[in-house]
């Protein structure tokens, strides 16, 4: 994962977990997920890049994800907001909210039937 694509993953992240305002829980999974990925420096440089606050940024994040990972192949952008999905399940629910915002990208980036079928496939699973 290129500097790029990590930013504009911690951002997607970002832009989701923020639905109903970051909690403790999902800044930590945040924290964890960057630091798994080797992107503590990127997470800081998207606090930097989102001031004055990531609410007021919304439009300037998603943008800056578009244009990263929006040119991406199918298989990049799916396994992206795939692990924005997982991410999510790790604080024990996806939020309607969340997850209309999640399925809107899908289509926006042409890969909703990618992304539902990840979907069917991890419900089977669990």
């Amino acid at each position: 994962m290129s500097v790029e694509e990590k930013r504009a993953f911690l951002s997607l992240l970002i832009i989701i977990f923020n639905y109903h305002g970051l909690s403790e829980v999902e800044q930590q999974i945040l924290h964890d997920t960057a630091s798994v990925h080797d992107a503590l420096a990127e997470l800081d440089w998207i606090k930097e890049y989102s001031k004055p606050s990531i609410n007021e940024s919304y439009d300037k994040l998603k943008k800056y994800v578009n244009d990263i990972i929006g040119n991406l192949s199918i298989e990049k952008k799916s396994e992206y907001l795939n692990k924005v999905w997982d991410a999510n399940q790790q604080k024990g629910h996806v939020s309607e909210m969340e997850a209309t915002a999640m399925l809107m990208l899908s289509k926006e980036w042409q890969i909703q039937k990618e992304f539902i079928s990840y979907i069917r496939e991890k419900k089977k699973t669990t």
